[in-house]
């Protein structure tokens, strides 16, 4: 996916509260929004190099000029935008990237699921169903990526709904999409929210297919491109 206009270098400044921050741009200092509801703690930090795409301008409902879209971490660009990878996601059902799901097409977006919505509906060819789940990662330590980073009620309740979906007969999935490419496997983020790591591991046994792909993040493009290990 390339990215619809040039991107806008700044330096980051500090977070003003979860989906807002501060950012220097040529001397003037922005206020931009944040994609992204995780903590960050470690790609957010004074001075660091961030990527901006411009708002939309003839939106009366949207209160900052920038969204910041890209970081530069450890020689490479993290994506920022959470609600990014279910774009991302489609594209690469299309190219057919995401091996494991190529019996599948989708179908649906934003399906209603148990108290909620759930991101996608697949269809294979037996017409039998499959409700999927996206979640973006942006966390890395030691090249393992981790998910959650802030804790996360609704990621929770995903999961369980994934696995009662189960039990009526459809298929389930859930596929982490880590946003940066310096990624060596992915692990549920114990030591940040043990009862996300606790509900993920239930939802396998139960039958819940588990995926994660990282990305290939430039300043002009982000694709899904690589499978990663699950160690769970």
């Amino acid at each position: 996916m390339y990215f619809p206009q040039e991107l806008i270098p700044g330096r980051f400044v500090k977070r003003n509260s979860r989906f807002s921050a501060q950012v220097l741009v040529e001397g003037k200092s922005l206020y931009v929004h944040v994609p992204n509801s995780g903590r960050l703690r470690e790609l957010l930090t004074p001075n660091r190099e961030v990527l901006l795409l411009p708002g939309d301008p003839e939106n009366p409902r949207r209160k900052t000029s920038h969204s910041i879209l890209l970081v530069r971490y450890g020689g490479g660009y993290v994506g920022m935008n959470a609600a990014l990878v279910n774009d991302l996601f489609e594209e690469a059902m299309r190219k057919g990237i995401i091996t494991e799901l190529n019996d599948f097409k989708i179908i649906g977006r934003e399906k209603p699921l148990g108290m909620g919505r759930i991101d996608f509906l697949l269809e294979n060819r037996e017409k039998k169903k499959m409700f999927a789940e996206l979640k973006s990662v942006s966390l890395v330590v030691e090249k393992r990526a981790l998910f959650p980073d802030a804790p996360t009620e609704r990621g929770i309740r995903h999961l369980k709904e994934l696995t009662e979906t189960i039990k009526e007969g459809n298929l389930a999935g859930v596929v982490f999409v880590v946003t940066r490419q310096d990624a060596d496997s992915f692990s549920p983020n114990d030591a940040e929210v043990p009862e996300f790591g606790k509900t993920l591991r239930q939802a396998f046994r139960n039958g819940v297919k588990i995926l994660a792909y990282k990305c290939k993040v430039t300043p002009r493009e982000m694709e899904i491109n690589t499978p990663v290990p699950i160690i769970l």
